[in-house]
């Protein structure tokens, strides 16, 4: 199945398609952009966190750079700044 001609019924699953099409993006190179927007968010908490001198363990880190959920990633950001410990914007 061709997602490019497929009529969407939803709103929230048609806007990241229409986001693409607008910039001449094919269906990979979404998801691309998607995982690069993901990766660099996590790369930015992780530099954030080294800045502040406050430490992650292995598991910690590799959580923060295994995520690709940018509504985490984004509530991570809004934390990082704020946070005593890894902890503490990890939940």
């Amino acid at each position: 199945m061709d997602l490019d001609d497929y009529e969407y019924k939803m709103p929230l699953l048609q806007r990241p398609f229409l986001e693409g099409r607008e910039l001449g993006l094919r269906k990979g190179e979404v998801k691309g952009r998607a995982a690069g927007r993901a990766e660099a968010k996590a790369e930015a908490i992780l530099q954030v966190l080294a800045g502040r001198g406050i430490a992650l363990s292995d598991s910690q880190r590799e959580r923060v750079i295994s995520c690709d959920d940018l509504g985490i990633l984004n509530i991570w950001i809004s934390r990082v700044g704020v946070v005593e410990s890894a902890k503490g914007l990890l939940g």
